[in-house]
């Protein structure tokens, strides 16, 4: 081989297949049981809440907010030097303390004692020869939670978090969606156990222009909120500790997530200077204890309510609703006798890949449906419902899917109502004379 003119040896390239074997022999029962342990029962919340619903009538305010996407960069006021030697003589690590930061920044913001976030493994350290020489992606994203925050110090919560990366060791290569799905939380855009990454990252290195040329860099963050911590001891006096904040469709415009730096370096020094802090103050944690058993209590009673709505009076399964409910149960683990009408693909831990392999199946079967109807339409009942709803107008499409002529007259009545008090909302005064099509 011979790169940039120089003549290189490339030995024999280390073989996917071990890695996969392994991944492929782990007990998927005792690794459920792991990772149920470690997050049933958690009832997420979302880092930025969503914004309130538009308030109608007079004097009514609406407030339209952005979805941004924000980089911001800082470092650390503390030395890296300082930092090693206080992480060193509390027998931590940078990540968990790190972890145990930004777990108290959300407990703050969310007033709760109950939170989960996001951490990215190598898959490095499974026991499978040559893999330091594999050149293939072997990462996962893995949950850590901390409970009980209310009775926790920051040092116990390094040991906590410390206790659970090794635990997790022989599971951590199960997917994330599974991982969801048995956690009883959907997986789609804006849900999920965590919607927050904690990184310890590496600095990057300068590649040698003698032998390496960048020919095209892409790549982003697309997860709603990663923090990326990046030690730099070359830099300055003592070295430097990098903070990066990403997020991705927040919204959250510069300042606040500038505001959101500064707090998790609060709360990161503190963890260092006074380890044996709790991280609830005591005057709150009567109050946050309560409001997180009232959402968890909340979840339950919605969980339980569905489920009993859906096979209420025992109504029949209807021809559509069992096909349905088999092609979505072909891309999943979970038992087709298990999937209710209300439980959506990404309670099955689909995805939108998902989607449209579920889309094609169904057309295989003489059912007309898109990708993104499935995703507009994710359980089984509103799937369902939507292609029967579909086929009891087949005006409305042509065979490839295209649109026809449109039910004005059935659209009009549907939704006028509704379209006028939205406008009156926002403080529109109009009249609605009818619909129409584009030309």
């Amino acid at each position: 081989m011979c790169v940039a003119g120089r003549e290189a040896e490339m030995g024999e390239a280390v073989s996917f297949a071990p890695f996969l074997r392994y991944v492929g022999a782990v007990r998927a029962e005792r690794a459920d049981a792991f990772w149920r342990g470690l997050v049933g029962g958690f009832c997420p919340v979302a880092f930025s809440p969503p914004p309130p619903s538009l308030e109608g009538g007079e004097g009514g305010k609406v407030e339209a907010t952005r979805r941004q996407n924000h980089v911001v960069k800082i470092a650390a006021a503390m030395s890296l030097q300082s930092i090693e030697e206080r992480i060193a003589h509390h027998d931590a690590s940078l990540l968990s303390v790190c972890q145990a930061a930004w777990a108290s920044l959300l407990a703050h913001r969310a007033s709760s004692t109950d939170v989960c976030l996001g951490s990215v493994v190598s898959g490095r350290t499974v026991p499978v020869e040559g893999l330091n020489r594999l050149v293939a992606p072997c990462f996962n994203t893995i949950p850590f939670r901390l409970r009980n925050l209310h009775r926790l110090s920051y040092l116990e919560a390094f040991r906590t978090l410390q206790g659970q990366n090794v635990e997790a060791v022989p599971w951590q290569m199960t997917g994330l969606r599974r991982v969801q799905n048995l956690a009883g939380v959907e997986g789609g855009e804006g849900g999920g156990l965590f919607d927050t990454l904690v990184l310890v990252q590496t600095a990057e290195r300068e590649m040698d222009g003698a032998v390496w040329s960048v020919e095209e860099d892409r790549g982003g963050m697309d997860f709603p909120v990663v923090v990326e911590i990046v030690p730099r001891p070359g830099v300055g006096e003592g070295g430097v500790l990098e903070v990066i904040l990403h997020t991705h469709g927040l919204l959250l415009d510069e300042g606040e997530v500038r505001n959101v730096v500064g707090e998790f370096e609060k709360f990161f020094e503190k963890a260092l200077r006074e380890p044996r802090e709790q991280i609830v103050p005591p005057a709150l944690k009567g109050e946050w204890a309560a409001k997180t058993a009232e959402r968890r209590d909340g979840k339950a009673r919605a969980t339980n309510s569905s489920a009993a709505d859906e096979e209420a009076a025992g109504r029949a399964w209807t021809e559509l609703e069992i096909t349905v409910r088999g092609v979505i149960a072909a891309f999943t683990t979970v038992p087709e006798a298990e999937i209710g009408r209300g439980t959506s693909i990404y309670r099955l831990g689909l995805d939108s890949i998902n989607a449209v392999q579920v889309a094609t199946s169904l057309r295989g079967l003489g059912h007309k449906v898109a990708a993104n109807e499935v995703l507009m339409h994710p359980s089984v009942g509103e799937l369902a419902g939507w292609i029967a709803a579909k086929s009891d107008h087949p005006a409305t499409m042509t065979s490839t899917g295209e649109a026809k002529d449109f039910d004005f007259k059935t659209f009009d009545e549907q939704h006028r109502a509704r379209i006028v008090e939205e406008l009156k909302a926002l403080g529109v005064q109009a009249k609605v004379e009818g619909v129409c099509a584009p030309a």
